[in-house]
């Protein structure tokens, strides 16, 4: 079995037993550290690298020491400029023995098994206690308030829907009031306009109806 874990923004991968030097990790002497894995593959080949697989999976290591690595000299310049820069660095490493790999599945396998103790928790806060006398005397106190609150509630939507009704009805007999006004004035119009055509005489050339007889 062996395991790939990230640390200082670089990836091993380790086995049980390795002894590994990595960035600088918090911890004493002789303390431990846990690694979360990117991916565990067991003994018999399967792989895991999905979050949702690697569920309880982990790393133990021990720490072995702190020490520095090599120095790394940098130099750097710039041509026909006389610019010269140089500069060293030593990083801060720990060193770390990897103890032991734990299989992902565990923490999944733990929680189920701890899944029918909550559910009776549940169930036992979930069931109703006896009421004793005062808190059923408060409840059907508190009932019979509800039920005059909806009564209340109930009398107050019939009188809005009766005050709407007759609104309705008033609308309905003035556009009605209205429509008969419109028509008598409509009826007024056409017959005054007949009125006037029979009085006027009809005109056929320039010429009256009274010419037009005498020369007929």
């Amino acid at each position: 079995m062996y395991a790939v874990i990230r640390t200082g923004g670089k990836q091993y991968k380790v086995q049980v037993g390795d002894v590994i030097d990595v960035e600088h990790v918090a911890g004493d002497d002789g303390g431990n550290v846990e690694l979360v894995p990117l991916l565990v593959v067991d003994d018999e080949g399967k792989v895991s690298a999905r979050p949702s697989e690697l569920a309880g999976a982990k790393v133990t290591a021990s720490v072995v020491g702190h020490h520095r690595g090599e120095k790394l000299r940098v130099f750097t310049y710039k041509n026909k400029s006389g610019q010269r820069h140089h500069q060293g660095h030593r990083q801060s490493l720990t060193r770390l023995k990897v103890e032991g790999i734990d299989p992902p599945g565990k923490a999944t396998a733990r929680a189920r098994t701890a899944r029918p103790a909550k559910d009776k928790d549940a169930e036992a806060k979930a069931k109703p206690a006896e009421a004793t006398p005062g808190e059923a005397a408060a409840e059907e106190s508190s009932a019979k308030a509800e039920s005059g609150t909806k009564a209340a509630a109930g009398a107050k939507g019939e009188t809005a829907a009766k005050a709407k009704d007759a609104t309705t009805t008033k609308a309905k007999t003035t556009r009605s009031s209205a429509t008969k006004d419109s028509g008598a004035k409509d009826s007024g119009a056409k017959g005054s306009a007949a009125k006037d055509a029979a009085a006027k005489p009809a005109s056929r050339s320039g010429r009256t109806r009274a010419k037009q007889d005498e020369e007929n």
